[in-house]
């Protein structure tokens, strides 16, 4: 059996306007089963940040059922706001500080600008791994979430 490949097309985190995360991908082999030969897809999410490279499966295995494809090849993952885990990111004291010494108006007083200190926003990798009943067949990296679809902010006190 050749090796299953799954080549990623789109990624659109759920916004205002919809309410679902959705994945589009490709397959090689043109089927009518749009995932054969896995038996099912699942999605995970791991923060970037995370030294101890914890993913978090969703319960459920995507079916072919599940999948919306088009005549061109294009198949289509969607997965409810609801449905996608959220984790806490805490805001750095820096940041804390920095709000207290502006006040409620927002602008620091006297001259020149000041120098906030920027930290990379946390993010969530997305992947996509197919299985034929237990069996691994692999993991596609299909995109990457960031503010609020994922994150609740926390001030650094709770």
């Amino acid at each position: 059996m050749s090796r299953y490949t799954i080549l990623p097309e789109s990624f659109m985190a759920p916004d205002p306007f919809s309410p679902y995360l959705r994945v589009s991908f490709r397959r090689p082999q043109e089927s009518r089963d749009p995932i054969y030969p896995a038996s099912g897809l699942q999605l995970s999410f791991r923060r970037a940040s995370d030294k101890y490279d914890q993913e978090v499966f969703l319960n459920h295995r995507i079916t072919a059922a599940d999948i919306q494809h088009t005549s061109a090849g294009l198949c289509t993952v969607l997965l409810g706001r609801d449905e996608v885990p959220r984790y806490r990111a805490h805001k750095r004291r820096g940041q804390q500080q920095q709000q207290k010494k502006q006040g409620r108006g927002g602008a620091a007083g006297g001259g020149g600008a000041m120098e906030e200190e920027e930290e990379e926003e946390p993010e969530v990798l997305v992947r996509l791994h197919a299985w034929r009943g237990e069996r691994h067949l692999g993991a596609w990296e299909v995109g990457r979430l960031r503010g609020r679809d994922v994150f609740l902010v926390m001030d650094g006190d709770e």
